[in-house]
């Protein structure tokens, strides 16, 4: 007297399901990859201004240094490494923001208004995105307020680090 062991195959075909069933799934992975936040090694924040080399400036953030970069057109120069625990400063992005082929938002520094960039390095590649202040994605919202928050609190860092 045994447990019979039986399998069930299910093949489905993407060709075979309605379109109402295709756009139900694509909606739900859509929706699933908005809420999936990912935590990442290095992640970027910054703002840029096209006009003006001096006004281009990013940090690179990982949980123990923060580096101050200076983009330009050919490379970027790291400037300053900060030595400390900054996990603090890290933010969880969207997995979904990795759909963006484009890596911009709106249309940054367009009106002489200047942009942020935020960005993360995901399997030894460097995401970065630049954005308007207005044009932040709809599963992505508060994204110009994280660049600023977390640009205030770099700019502190900074400052008790002159003073040492």
């Amino acid at each position: 007297m045994g447990i019979k062991e039986e399998s069930v195959n299910i093949s489905i075909s993407w060709t075979e399901l309605s379109k109402r069933t295709k756009a139900a799934l694509i909606i739900t992975a859509l929706f699933a990859m908005s809420i999936i936040r990912l935590s990442f090694g290095t992640e970027y924040v910054g703002y840029f201004a096209g006009e003006c080399d001096m006004c281009n400036l990013e940090y690179a953030i990982t949980d123990d240094q923060l580096i101050l970069q200076k983009p330009s057109k050919k490379s970027v120069e790291a400037i300053q490494i900060i030595k400390g625990d900054f996990s603090d400063l890290k933010f969880n992005a969207p997995l979904l923001l990795l759909s963006n082929l484009t890596r911009t938002f709106g249309c940054p520094d367009c009106t002489d208004g200047g942009g942020y960039i935020i960005g993360f390095k995901f399997l030894w590649i460097d995401f970065k995105f630049s954005f308007d202040r207005s044009s932040e994605p709809w599963y992505f919202k508060g994204m110009a307020d994280i660049v600023k928050d977390r640009m205030r609190c770099i700019e502190k860092i900074e400052a008790s680090q002159s003073k040492n």
